[in-house]
């Protein structure tokens, strides 16, 4: 299944399209390398400025979280409210929030999720908020849509790197037959560069370099969360005729990179959901991944970047003209001195008599098209994205009106909107997620810190009914 997965992203090129997009955020390589070294490299990096305005309009306003109750246990409701919405300021969640968009409209997609790690807190135990690479995850190949992952989808898995030191800590026996991984327990002997160790993004690349072994071993885990559908053995029906599932809240599997099974079993989760959720930044009709924005800007801030490479080369040219020469009329030692000196003010430059005096061939004035060229590349951009005056603070032409302003304030929030739109219903559903987190692991203490209700203590006591996982599990992290 996890080979599937992988498969299907390969086919898609999701990795290539995710690096190619940060090296397009961080202005790396906007001109190809084949271009000659000589000439200017100017990147004017419009793309960015876009993301992250477009970012930080969408996480502007802080998430309000309500919560309803369907059996009518309003007072359950409020508590719950009161936990979620405490628990998402006390860490950070609107800071979260702006990685997830921005890489879910780089890539496409982003993977969250809302996991209990009992390793964290000091052994205590807490809520794992975590938004991975896409490469890192992979999602069943017959899943239409984002939203329908826990409706539609068959499994979903994910890869994580861990200390050897982790690992014997949760699995015991099995995970001290895991072995180190030579490609995040090395790291390079000649370069100041670690490969690979804590970069959620790039992989490590160990070639030509001399490697030393790292005080922390490290290796990959694997989990494959599986939609079961095998029948309990005994009792394969329930007494209302309803199938009787043998692992009713999905099956997961944990194994290491050299095949040592870790885990296998049923899930630990009351809701028997995915422990992730995915936000997709624009629907695509072909895949579950989503649409990125990179892809639409992409070709005109490359058309950019390559004319505003010519005009700057141009301007270069005026102010170090090439120069023609008879050819052997300037002897080797001044034509050096020539080549290295000759726009200095005031340099003496010496040539064979009876020859041609060298003459400098300025290149013609780069004309006008091309500056109105760039303009319009840089409105197009900004148009595809949804970015136009109104939106940067500017009023356009013969429009004063305070009401006018309005409307075209509206009108071109439109885009924006139903960006907003796709994040709020990815808030709807991961808040489901992180609720049944809380219900099911936080502990009394603390959801009194987090609330003041006065019924706190009743619910409380009707919960105590539904805990009935055994503690030893809570080891697992997923």
């Amino acid at each position: 299944l996890f080979a599937e997965g992988q498969s299907w992203q390969k086919t898609l090129g999701l990795e290539a399209l995710f690096s190619r997009a940060l090296d397009a955020l961080s202005t790396k390589h906007f001109i190809e390398k084949r271009e000659r070294t000589d000439r200017a490299q100017i990147a004017a990096n419009y793309f960015r400025s876009i993301i992250e305005r477009k970012v930080s309009q969408l996480t502007d306003a802080a998430p309000i979280f309500e919560v309803s109750s369907r059996s009518g246990n309003d007072w359950g409701a409020d508590i719950a409210e009161d936990v979620i919405q405490a628990w998402w300021e006390e860490y950070s969640g609107q800071t979260f929030l702006d990685r997830v968009a921005l890489q879910a409209m780089l890539g496409g997609s982003a993977p969250v999720f809302a996991t209990w790690d009992q390793a964290l807190d000091g052994w205590s135990g807490d809520i794992r908020m975590q938004c991975l690479p896409t490469r890192q995850v992979v999602v069943d190949p017959y899943l239409s849509e984002a939203r329908l992952l826990q409706s539609d989808a068959l499994f979903v898995g994910v890869e994580v790197v861990r200390p050897l030191s982790e690992m014997r800590l949760r699995y015991g026996d099995r995970g001290k037959l895991v072995k180190p991984q030579s490609g995040f327990s090395h790291f390079s002997g000649t370069s100041e560069y670690v490969s690979g160790i804590g970069r959620p993004y790039r992989r490590a690349s160990n070639r030509g370099a001399e490697m030393s072994s790292s005080a922390v071993p490290r290796a990959s885990e694997r989990r494959i969360y599986f939609r079961d559908l095998t029948l309990h053995p005994m009792r394969p029906e329930t007494q209302a005729g309803t199938p009787n599932l043998l692992f009713p809240r999905k099956r997961c599997i944990v194994w290491s990179w050299d095949k040592v099974l870790l885990s296998d079993g049923d899930g630990v989760n009351w809701d028997g959901k995915f422990p992730l959720e995915l936000h997709d930044w624009g629907m695509n009709l072909e895949h579950s991944y989503g649409e990125s924005e990179y892809e639409s800007l992409w070709p005109m801030q490359d058309a950019v970047d390559r004319l505003l490479s010519g005009l700057v080369h141009n301007a270069r040219l005026h102010n170090e003209p090439p120069w023609m020469a008879e050819e052997n009329s300037i002897d080797p030692v001044e034509l050096d001195h020539w080549e290295r000196y000759s726009d200095h003010p005031g340099q003496f430059h010496f040539y064979k008599p009876g020859a041609r005096a060298p003459e400098a061939r300025s290149p013609q004035a780069y004309p006008q098209v091309v500056v109105e060229t760039l303009r319009m590349l840089q409105a197009g951009m900004e148009l595809i994205s949804g970015i136009v005056p109104v939106m940067r603070g500017q009023t356009e032409p013969n429009v004063s009106a305070g009401r006018a302003i309005d409307s075209l304030q509206a009108a071109a929030a439109a885009t924006t909107r139903r960006a907003s739109r796709r994040l709020e219903d990815f808030l709807s559903r991961y808040g489901q997620l992180v609720l049944s987190r809380i219900m099911q692991y936080f502990s009394d203490e603390r959801i009194f810190y987090l609330t003041k209700h006065p019924r706190t203590q009743e619910i409380l006591q009707q919960r105590q009914q539904f805990l009935t996982i055994p503690q030893v599990q809570l080891m697992r992290p997923y």
